[in-house]
């Protein structure tokens, strides 16, 4: 049965790719996301970074696994939240794995 949740939810593991000398380096964070609709989702200018900012801004309810330069564990708060959508490489890999969970498909269809 298909239910209809008036502000759906959902928490994933989020891989970014973080500028190292030489190439990347994968983290992983978890996240949870609000499901954002359409009409919402449709006011955003998804191709400037200020547009997919503000998207993540919206769709972005929590973060886990974050830790400081030093490796010690933050708690998630606004102050957090914004550093985090600060950085282009995070928001790059929120954004992907955002729409990646909102949009799969089975697998045929």
């Amino acid at each position: 049965m298909f239910k209809i949740i008036d502000e759906p939810k959902f928490t994933i593991p989020v891989t970014i790719k973080v500028p190292v000398d030489g190439g990347h380096k994968d983290e992983t964070l978890t996240a949870t996301f609000k499901v954002l609709k359409t009409e919402t989702l449709a006011g955003f200018n998804m191709t400037t970074e200020q547009g997919t900012r503000d998207m993540l801004d919206a769709a972005v309810d929590r973060l886990d696994d974050l830790a400081d330069g030093d490796g010690k564990p933050l708690e998630f708060n606004d102050e957090v939240k914004a550093a985090v959508l600060s950085l282009p490489y995070a928001r790059a890999g929120l954004a992907n794995a955002y729409y990646a969970a909102v949009t799969k498909v089975a697998r045929g269809n």
